[in-house]
């Protein structure tokens, strides 16, 4: 009896196990962002909250390195045709609770991830995934995403992102290669590269003097002017320029306005009617004798970037976007 009963259990659970081996691998018979969503996330829909467990990269007090794990709500950003027969579909992930209630704030980057389809027989199916290879931008949103040719087949992807602080605005760069099975930055240590500066709305007078002609003269009070900031507005486009067996160069070209100043002596009258007003005297404050001479510069620049062992290298000139 006890070696029936073994035999009837091994047999349930033989039949049990082929069960489970023949349970249809998800697919997709197209290569829809939409679609290959419902592969890589079961249960995945339009307009739905859907989370999954992500790692981020991070430093404990003793300076240790370690990841992370956080809930993201994934959606989807863009599908790169890496093969006809391989596709990649990268995932954008804003940070949030385990029910998918964002837990984003303005210092917050937004995660990015990497699934892999490859077709057989007409359809496409998981083939690999890279679920966090980049924490980038600012209120849980990664950022906007370009994809472009890196060269000798392969793809790139750009993501560009940017947020303000105290009047000051800034965008930033980051390139990744798009691989067969794995994602890697392409900026090595550097991450990200600023592409876009404005200092516009710092101080009072930087509205009118960014829209000024380049090599005009502007006399501005203390008040009106900070040689801390200076007034700029600086932006760069980016490409990467055709390549051969290996990626072209990345080439970023920058155009804008920035100023330079002097403190001289008050010229009477004491500033241009077009100038904003100063700020009125205290009691027994005497008049002030000096003020700011500032001149508007033209910015033209090019920063060229080199791909070797693997990164985009710094080759040539310098970035007139002022850091901040």
């Amino acid at each position: 009896m006890r070696i029936l009963i073994a035999t009837i259990l091994f047999g349930l659970a033989s039949l049990l196990v082929a069960c489970k081996s023949k349970a249809p691998e998800a697919f997709s018979t197209n290569t829809e962002a939409e679609a290959l969503m419902q592969v890589a996330f079961p249960g995945w829909k339009k307009d739905a909250l859907v989370v999954t467990q992500v790692t981020q990269p991070d430093t404990d007090a003793s300076g240790v390195k370690q990841e992370l794990p956080l809930w993201v709500q994934v959606t989807p950003a863009k599908v790169a045709t890496l093969s006809a027969d391989r596709v990649l579909l990268i995932v954008a992930g804003t940070p949030s609770d385990a029910q998918g209630a964002s837990q984003a704030g303005h210092s917050t980057p937004g995660n990015l991830g990497a699934y892999w389809f490859e077709r057989r027989e007409g359809r496409w199916y998981l083939a690999g995934s890279q679920p966090s290879f980049a924490w980038s931008g600012f209120f849980g949103d990664p950022g906007e995403l370009t994809l472009t040719p890196l060269g000798n087949g392969q793809q790139a992807l750009g993501v560009v992102n940017g947020s303000c602080w105290q009047g000051m605005c800034g965008r930033w760069l980051s390139l990744y290669a798009l691989g067969a099975q794995r994602v890697d930055a392409l900026l090595g240590s550097e991450e990200a590269l600023m592409i876009e500066s404005d200092a516009s709305g710092a101080t009072p007078g930087c509205p009118d003097l960014v829209a000024a002609k380049p090599g005009s003269q502007h006399r501005l009070s203390l008040e009106d002017y900070s040689t801390n900031y200076g007034c700029y507005s600086v932006s760069g486009t980016w490409q990467i320029q055709p390549g051969g067996s290996q990626p072209g160069d990345l080439v970023i070209s920058f155009t804008g306005k920035q100023t330079s100043a002097q403190v001289v002596p008050i010229q009477a009258p004491a500033a241009p009617a077009s100038a904003p007003a100063s700020e009125p005297l205290e009691e027994g404050e005497a008049p002030p004798s000096e003020e700011y001479l500032v001149q508007v510069q033209a910015v033209q620049a090019r920063l060229i970037y080199r791909f070797k062992d693997g990164l985009y290298r710094h080759a040539s000139g310098d970035n007139p976007a002022p850091g901040f």
